[in-house]
């Protein structure tokens, strides 16, 4: 290279300059040819593009070559080593061609001595297009430096190259349009045109509706199944026809090819009426082929005129004994529905076709039940001239459906019986949890030593699992009531195992065992998904495993076993060395009630739901679970579930802690009403830690008296009381008494219908019981309007993006430094780096306010370029990701942590850049 690097640059920043709204592609050709040959004097530049229709690499220029030289270039180009790095998309240095192993000189189609060469790929949008060849006499003539900005020249020629090519298709299509003959506006049938690579380029309106119920627009691709017709029609070169419906119209569209000119044209007509007389016809022949089915035909009074078999063999009628006379005045008894009558005597007499189905009686006087279609007949001047009746015989049918009915009824009490059992059932057990759960939580904060923290640590655990035997039971219900609805909320899998170990460890203490756990750090730091049923499902697993091993170990194990960008599989173990299940058991193992040991002797406690509540749960996520087990020899049970990757912030958001401030609702006033009086103990204790005023009643009709006598800042409700529940007590508050003061539910029974129930009598929230008291503060706070200040728990992941990129070098300047390490070059190329980022990064942040994704995606692009030439390797799947998401509107959500990534980087690279380059 015999330039000096800010020659090179001028000469670059002249080339950039002419190519800017380039439409011509042997203009870039002899643009590229000029600015080659003015760095590198006495080399030979060509420039092949690949061909898809022909599989070649076509010659598109080549300076200092005759016809003949060209022809010989083209044709041998994918036997030397453009075809070479056409495939493989990687450059080609030939420092001296005798030394080849592509042989080059014997394939050499030039009549000079070519002693060395560079082979760069065309790439567009990172697809390989074409290959720049510069040949020269001498060895060693070009170096690696000079392969870079060979490198760089081409890859702005393929870019101008898509650009060029998107204009000239867009440019054809308009010329066509205008000299169309054979396309009128005006042409009440769908004709459309379409390119070989399925850009729509006209359509006249009667295409408008076709085109957009499958989601295609001019000037955008077609659709995959649209797509798959036009590579029929191009592939066979031939006109053929098929049949497309938009709503209630059908249409035949004919495809006819036209590669000469490269595109499809597509000609509808509408056959509505066709498909419709199809129909219809097919309607007829069916009722024909039925001849088991009664069939009447009446005069324009409804009187029988003829009868077929079927009729006979039904009703037990013949012809002579009903000719003459209205079938409902033979057919119709006592419980007949009047209705239905009244209905069919209506449509008659409107002359209207009716459908219905009736209960009528044979002459034998046997009930039958038959579905009737009647139809008039109409003659050339609208007269009515007889009715149609096609009746079929439905009786086992409708009889089928009764049964059906009754026990269905049967089952939906039963069932009702069922919830209202097990609600009441959660409510009385809740009700003394709640109890336990606030007096632990109270004692906690009370000064104790160490065998009474130990004491209290095991109080709330047996709470806890207590909890877990109850969820286990409303939770079998749910799923056999197909009612259970999972949750998509953030959770870290590291947090969620070591609670969950905690809480079964002094189990594990107590016999002796070994209890480990290993989450594999590889696995996303946010999950999302339904995190309590997860831990309800390990809690189960675990909870057996220690269980049925007395000495020994347990050990839970979570492994990565497959990511992508958006999620994680994640492989769950769980292994003990206990006592094994036989083989006769492992068939029925996760059937409900179902232990390996059901004798009344058994040393091991348990409902015998765990498993199969496991097994049903793993399988509404998605998974399946798999167990190994040998008597004696210990067991092992596993399952692979997937989980999206979550925002750590929402992650935090969740697990975050109110902070008790005794000021924030200090005078306010608070009714309470809860029957139960150790819960109103606990209570009580919290408001007056908040320096709040409490009244305390213990029944709902007292709850409205006291909320007419007095005004409260805030009613907190317990659903279910004797004399007047919460519900009704709620319901008079806001009907009868007319005030909109907050009412915060307190209830045991967490069921959906009893939350929806809460909402619907004017509650305005709820707290199921038992309950933190952090959240009992939080919730009166956000409904008293009060500003709530959290805590966030220590041992939350915070792999926040700026920690994970504080202390790291965010560039490098080696692409930089390759093309000239004189300072005032590479201060100058940074000072054209900063203003092209700043304007890049505003202009990226007003695309997205703006929500306009294809802006986005272009200001993306505009700045991938520059992420590249300063190697800001953290920052390249960003851009590629948001220039992808940005053109796939389900993946829009995914967008603002990208573009809160780009700017914390790039503005920590600006600021450097100027810091340290003082630019």
């Amino acid at each position: 290279m015999d330039k000096t690097c800010l020659q090179i640059l001028k000469i670059l920043d002249t080339f950039t300059q002419k190519l800017s709204g380039l439409d011509d592609l042997n203009f870039l050709a002899r643009e590229v040819h000029k600015i080659v040959e003015g760095i590198f004097p006495e080399v030979y530049t060509s420039l092949y593009l690949y061909d898809t229709g022909e599989g070649r690499l076509q010659l598109l220029f080549s300076a200092g070559l005759d016809k003949k030289e060209k022809e010989s270039a083209e044709s041998t180009a994918m036997e030397r080593h453009p075809g070479h790095v056409l495939k493989t998309g990687e450059r080609i240095l030939v420092s001296d061609a005798a030394n080849d192993p592509l042989n080059f000189s014997a394939n050499s189609p030039y009549r000079f001595t070519v002693r060395s060469g560079v082979y760069i790929p065309v790439k567009n949008n990172g697809t390989t297009i074409g290959v720049l060849e510069v040949v020269g006499e001498g060895k060693n003539r070009f170096s690696g430096e000079d392969a870079i900005l060979l490198s760089f020249i081409s890859n702005l020629a393929g870019s101008i190259y898509g650009y060029i090519r998107t204009m000239n298709e867009i440019l054809k299509a308009k010329d066509a349009i205008e000299h169309l003959s054979s396309f009128p506006v005006q042409n009440p049938n769908p004709v459309i045109r379409i390119s070989m690579d399925g850009i729509v380029l006209f359509a006249n309106p009667a295409s408008t509706g076709l085109l957009k119920a499958r989601d295609c627009y001019v000037g955008k691709k077609v659709t995959p199944d649209l797509q798959q017709l036009l590579d029929k029609a191009r592939g066979s070169n031939a006109v053929f026809e098929t049949e497309m419906n938009i709503g209630d119209k059908y249409y035949l569209m004919v495809f006819d090819p036209q590669p000469e000119h490269h595109y499809i044209n597509i000609y509808g007509q509408e056959i509505t009426d066709r498909k419709l007389a199809e129909k219809e016809l097919k309607k007829h022949a069916l009722i024909a082929r039925e001849t088991d089915n009664a069939l009447i035909i009446t005069d324009k009074h409804g009187r029988v005129e003829w009868v077929n078999r079927g009729f006979t063999r039904i009703t037990e009628y013949s012809l002579e004994e009903i000719k003459g006379k209205k079938p409902g005045d033979v057919l119709q008894g006592p419980k007949t529905d009047p209705k239905t009558i009244d209905r069919i005597a209506r449509a008659i007499k409107m002359k209207e076709p009716v459908e219905t189905d009736i209960l009528n009686y044979t002459k034998s006087g046997r009930e039958y039940w038959v579905q009737m279609h009647i139809q008039p007949v109409f003659g050339d001047n609208n007269q009515i001239l007889n009715f149609i009746s096609i009746q079929s015989d439905i009786t086992e049918k409708k009889l089928s459906e009764i049964r059906l009915k009754e026990a269905k009824e049967k089952a939906e009490e039963a069932s009702k019986t069922k919830e209202r059992f097990l609600a009441n059932m959660s409510h009385e057990i809740r009700t003394p949890m709640n109890t336990v759960h606030g007096m632990v939580q109270l004692l906690e904060n009370t000064e104790l030593d160490n065998e009474q923290k130990n004491y209290v640590e095991s109080i709330h655990l047996s709470s806890h699992n207590l909890l877990h035997i109850i969820d286990d039971i409303l939770d079998m219900s749910k799923i056999e009531s197909d009612i259970l609805q999972l949750e998509q909320k953030p959770f870290n899998l590291n947090i969620l195992i070591r609670k969950m170990v905690r809480s079964l460890e002094y189990i594990a203490v107590e016999k002796s065992l070994l209890l480990t756990h290993k989450v594999d750090d590889r696995i996303a730091p946010v999950l999302m998904g339904d995190s309590s049923r997860l831990n309800q499902i390990l809690l189960n697993l675990l909870g057996n495993a220690i269980k049925f091993t007395t000495t020994g170990y347990v050990r839970i194990n979570c492994r990565l076993e497959q990511e992508n960008e958006t999620g994680n599989k994640v492989l769950f173990s769980i292994e003990d060395s206990g006592q094994g299940i036989s083989r006769q058991n492992l068939e029925n193992i996760f059937e409900p009630f179902r232990q390996e040991d059901d004798s009344h002797t058994r040393t091991a406690g348990g409902t015998g739901l765990g498993l199969a509540i496991s097994k049903r749960l793993i399988d509404l996520m998605g998974g399946e679970i798999r167990v190994h087990s040998e008597r004696d020899k210990g067991s092992k049970f596993w399952f692979v579930l997937e989980f999206a990757k979550g925002l750590e912030q929402d992650l935090i958001e969740l697990e975050r802690k109110a902070i008790v401030d005794p000021d924030i609702l200090r005078g306010k006033r608070i009714l309470l009403a809860e029957d139960n009086r150790f819960n109103q103990k606990i209570v009580e204790i919290n408001v007056k830690k908040w320096n709040a005023e409490l009244d305390i009643v213990d029944n709902g009709l007292k709850a409205v008296q006291a909320a007419r006598d007095k005004n409260y800042d805030l009613i907190i409700m317990d659903k279910q009381m004797p004399v007047m529940d919460g519900i009704l007590a709620s319901r008079k508050i806001r009907g009868e008494l007319g005030k909109s003061i907050p009412i915060l539910a307190l209830t045991a029974n967490v069921m959906k219908e009893v939350i929806e129930e809460c909402y619907d009598s004017g509650m305005d929230d709820y707290l199921a019981k038992p309950f933190e008291q952090d959240v009992l503060f939080e919730k009166v706070c956000i409904l008293l309007g009060k500003e709530v200040s959290y805590s966030i728990p220590e041992n939350i992941s915070s792999r926040g993006f700026e920690k994970e990129i504080e202390g790291k070098a965010l560039f490098r300047l080696d692409s930089l430094k390759a093309l000239g390490d004189d300072p005032e070059f590479i201060k100058s190329s940074l000072t054209i780096f900063i203003k092209l980022s700043e304007e890049g990064l505003r202009d990226l942040n007003e695309a997205f306010r703006k929500k306009d994704y294809q802006a986005l995606e272009r200001k993306a692009h505009f700045l991938k370029s520059n992420i590249l030439q300063l190697q800001i390797d953290v920052l390249k799947p960003v851009v590629i990701d948001i220039m992808k998401f940005s053109l796939q509107e389900p993946m829009h959500d995914q967008l603002p942590p990208l573009i809160e990534k780009m700017n914390i980087v790039l503005g920590k690279v600006i600021e450097t850049i100027k810091k340290e380059y003082d630019v």
